[in-house]
């Protein structure tokens, strides 16, 4: 390389960290915004999901399909802002378009959650590319098949709140990160529960007085109220079809017939080689978190417990999907935090390298080699 191209590239280096280290909320969102659209491209073309999610919210409010030989069912009643939202699109636009549309939203939403999540844990803008693109690569998930970046659906207007809402958490703003957690749980139930419930472990574990954590949990519950009574009203095989004439449970036909790749690693010896990389990695990023708690690194430390809550809860899950033979856990979807926790913990490892190792520069090389390359 020419002393000239040397200096090019180390100028162009030079100016991918100082645009790494800005705090510019707006501008760290808008730089990701890019990459999201490559993860979720508006395209107007439906996946399997959105085909079956946005068929169901045109059945809203009823749940009742005009045809009698249709095959939708499994109405949720308790997801009735998506259902609402999107049903008043496809009228006023037609399908194709309210993928555009709504899958556009989530880019937006997701841009400006990240990017407030990687700044309160303090991730520049190049480790969080990396990050994601690192996420998006090995699948989105731990295991049981969760992802943030695959379509318009329920969940995905409910994680940018949780995301939000993990970063409040983080600094401490309770109430705004339980009203978030609430939030979501409006958009799907369980992905906003479970996120509330770990916000509320990790608060209790910096020993934040009980009585501020009895606040939360009523302030939760009243927010959440109406869902949580449409969920509770529900009658899980309601939701799942009839089976009356069926020699298996509904549930258990949730869990071993319709969904083993979201809840039953041990239904056969098959579908558990799937999932043990899965639990094997589960106990190595614990292992992880543990060790980077027991350095006492106070910019580590934080997002380490957060971090090992739901990774904590992911193996508890594995162990109750053994026992749990008739499936009556399955409803719950228990890995449904699987792909949030692996994007903490490639977070957590990207903070790590940072603080211990060269990787700022590296990155910073990283990124200009790849702007000279696709130019």
């Amino acid at each position: 390389m020419s002393n000239a191209m040397r200096r090019s590239f180390d100028t162009l280096v030079r100016s991918f960290l100082r645009l790494n280290e800005t705090r510019n909320y707006w501008l760290f969102a808008l730089l990701l915004a890019p990459l999201l659209l490559a993860f979720v491209p508006p395209h107007g073309v439906l996946s399997t999901n959105e085909e079956h999610y946005i068929g169901m919210a045109m059945l809203f409010p009823s749940g009742v399909p005009s045809d009698p030989n249709s095959a939708l069912f499994g109405f949720m009643p308790h997801t009735f802002v998506f259902s609402s939202l999107t049903k008043s699109l496809v009228q006023l636009f037609g399908y194709e378009a309210t993928q555009i549309i709504g899958r556009l939203l989530l880019v937006i939403a997701y841009s400006l959650a990240l990017a407030k999540l990687f700044r309160t844990i303090s991730l520049p803008v190049i480790e969080a590319w990396i990050v994601l693109i690192v996420f998006f690569g090995v699948d989105q998930h731990i295991l049981g098949g969760e992802w943030l970046f695959g379509g318009y659906e329920p969940k995905t207007l409910a994680y940018p709140l949780v995301l939000f809402g993990v970063a409040f958490v983080l600094e401490r703003r309770v109430v705004l990160a339980v009203a978030l957690f609430a939030a979501a749980t409006y958009c799907h139930f369980l992905v906003g529960g479970f996120w509330f419930a770990f916000g509320l472990l990790y608060l209790a574990l910096n020993r934040v007085p009980f009585k501020t954590l009895l606040k939360m949990v009523a302030l939760y519950v009243v927010l959440s109220a109406p869902v949580i009574y449409l969920v509770f009203a529900a009658h899980f095989d309601d939701l799942v079809g009839d089976v009356s004439g069926a020699n298996y449970s509904a549930r258990w036909i949730y869990k071993y017939f319709s969904q083993p790749h979201h809840t039953a690693p041990f239904s056969s010896v098959w579908e558990f080689r799937k999932w043990a990389p899965g639990i094997f990695s589960l106990l190595a990023m614990l292992v992880i978190c543990v060790g980077i708690l027991r350095r006492r690194s106070s910019k580590q430390e934080d997002l380490a417990l957060f971090t090992a809550i739901p990774v904590s809860w992911l193996l508890i899950a594995t162990c109750l999907t053994f026992i749990d033979r008739e499936g009556y856990l399955a409803g719950f979807l228990m890995f449904r935090p699987s792909s949030v926790a692996l994007l903490l913990f490639l977070s957590q490892v990207a903070i790590y390298l940072r603080e211990n190792t060269g990787f700022a520069l590296q990155s910073g090389r990283l990124a200009a080699l790849i702007l000279v390359l696709a130019m």
